[in-house]
């Protein structure tokens, strides 16, 4: 199921650009740089959890579990994606736009891809597996999307306008 919706993610982002073979390698690279950026985002998961014990308990109030949701998992995330999606903004940053978000929603795909893989093979139910999968799949690789996007203006125009990249 996992492999079956990144491929179908994956042939509706490349849908809006034209094939090019120099592309192709690129996104490929994106879906690959993602599927890294995952194993790094469990790494640091690992360690984050490893300090001062900071990790989810569901007996904890909830504006605790929202703060490790936040910045416990979320933050860690995203700046991981971005990283990893780095190089592709500094390659394509004469580029076209386009490109930079298409190539950014494939690094997000690749990192939902590894998750999926993850927590179907780690859940005992399937129940959250598919629940995951329908849900996380798409706003990983739109966030990355996004903040992929704001990555690669901030690299085309020479780091200048850092405040429209932080926003």
């Amino acid at each position: 199921p996992a492999l079956f919706t990144a491929a179908v993610w994956a042939a509706i982002l490349l849908s809006f650009r034209p094939p090019h073979r120099r592309f192709s390698a690129a996104g490929l690279a994106a879906f690959a740089f993602g599927v890294v950026a995952a194993l790094l985002a469990t790494y640091a998961g690992l360690v984050q959890e490893g300090m001062r014990g900071f990790r989810f308990r569901a007996e904890d109030p909830a504006m605790r579990q929202f703060l490790y949701f936040l910045a416990g998992v979320s933050l860690r995330e995203e700046t991981i994606k971005l990283l990893c999606f780095a190089p592709l903004a500094v390659l394509f940053r004469r580029g076209f736009a386009i490109d930079a978000l298409v190539l950014a929603g494939l690094t997000g795909l690749g990192f939902a891809f590894q998750e999926n893989l993850f927590v179907f093979f780690l859940s005992e139910s399937g129940r959250g597996a598919w629940i995951l999968l329908l849900t996380s799949t798409a706003l990983h690789f739109s966030l990355t999307g996004f903040a992929g996007f704001a990555l690669w203006h901030l690299v085309a125009r020479r780091f200048r306008k850092w405040e429209e990249f932080l926003v």
